[in-house]
């Protein structure tokens, strides 16, 4: 927050008081392009990578209690895997929750069952919230080249209806729901005024911790280093009690092969940027591989989710997104530099510019923007 401000946190994020209102139909286009950005950059934050499609369905229609009792097993698993007693630590986040889904970490966190320790419920909290951050992060970046703030109210719509049975039955859920909702009516009544006024509005709330720094934070990199050689030990232990070797990209011998699918991408980081020399060529060259290939799919959706839209800024807008949802570290783990992201600013503005041109011109629409990203594509 910004004087006390929250209308001012926006404005110290995007120029949006000052761009005209803009038609029913360029506000849609634009909140498809955002949202299917974000889906994408959040699932490379690691908030559902490590779940399948079939996975996700299959957690749709459990029961309740049967979310409850899957999340006690897999919490008691995660801090037996990485040997620690609690998942925090100094009150912030001290394991990795991406394998959780988000039924799974609601159930947690209001404790279903009664059944975890406070740790546990504050450490599931922190987890969601941060979710919710990342999906906002990827937005307010692109409201901040296009100015329409409706595409933030859009993304937590749909991140609300995207909630399991638990969670949209709760109070604050409904509370939050109904906020967004009477948010989208004020910006549809005047698409000019930032939303105010509301109570339970997790976007303006977002909007304030962010301008004090309070979003997404992340944790220790050297922490997240230090869970990733833990991780990468076990394997090999586990390799060698089968009698076999602990084999890695471009191993000539035969043996099993390392599993990377379990780490996030900033633990993927560490490896690849290997800062403490704690890991092996082998090991380093296998997590930049499998770097490249999490972040070319999102840099593949982006393209991809960008073609219905007939916007020829979505495709600008969508990388905009997933380079604002990305960790310092991953963004140097995958040669995004900041001359990039100036890059996609200046191509969003040109493609913006040719747009308008055609337009006024009565006509095509440029068709869309490139970049050298022919590593990723």
């Amino acid at each position: 927050m910004i004087n006390g401000n929250p209308s001012l946190a926006l404005a110290h994020y995007t120029n949006y008081q000052n761009v005209p209102a803009q038609s029913s139909a360029a506000s849609a286009a634009q909140a498809g392009t955002a949202r299917a950005a974000n889906a994408a950059a959040a699932q490379a934050r690691g908030d559902s990578i490590l779940l399948s499609d079939a996975a996700r369905a299959g957690l749709s229609e459990k029961a309740g209690a049967t979310i409850a009792e899957d999340a006690q097993a897999s919490m008691k698993k995660l801090l037996a895997d990485t040997g620690k007693s609690s998942p925090l630590k100094d009150g912030k986040l001290d394991v990795d929750l991406s394998r959780f889904d988000r039924r799974e970490l609601f159930a947690v966190a209001t404790n279903s069952g009664l059944q975890f320790p406070t740790d546990q419920q504050k450490a599931a909290k922190l987890e969601l919230q941060r979710r919710f951050d990342v999906t906002m992060a990827g937005g307010l970046a692109v409201v901040g080249v296009t100015g329409n703030v409706k595409e933030l109210y859009d993304l937590a719509l749909d991140y609300l209806n995207s909630a399991g049975p638990e969670e949209r039955a709760s109070g604050p859920f409904q509370k939050q729901l109904a906020a967004v909702k009477e948010a989208l009516g004020q910006l549809e009544a005047n698409p000019e005024r930032v939303p105010s006024g509301i109570e339970n509005d997790p976007v303006d709330n977002y909007l304030m911790r962010a301008a004090k720094g309070e979003a997404i934070i992340e944790r220790s990199f050297a922490d997240v280093t230090s869970d990733a050689r833990r991780a990468l030990d076990k394997q090999y232990k586990a390799a060698d009690a089968e009698g076999k070797r602990l084999i890695f990209s471009g191993d000539p011998a035969r043996g099993k092969a390392v599993d990377l699918s379990g780490f996030g991408n900033r633990a993927l980081s560490a490896i690849s940027l290997n800062r403490d020399g704690s890991f092996s060529s082998r090991e380093v060259l296998s997590a930049k591989e499998e770097l490249q290939t999490r972040v070319g799919k999102t840099v593949q959706d982006a393209f991809r989710s960008s073609g219905p839209t007939n916007d020829p800024t979505a495709f600008s807008k969508n990388l905009i997104a997933q380079y604002q949802t990305m960790s310092a570290e991953e963004r140097e783990a995958a040669g995004f530099s900041p001359e990039y992201y100036v890059t996609l600013k200046q191509n969003f503005e040109s493609s913006q510019a040719m747009s308008q041109l055609f337009a006024g011109l009565g006509g095509p629409s440029a068709s869309g923007s490139s970049l050298n990203l022919m590593s990723y594509l």
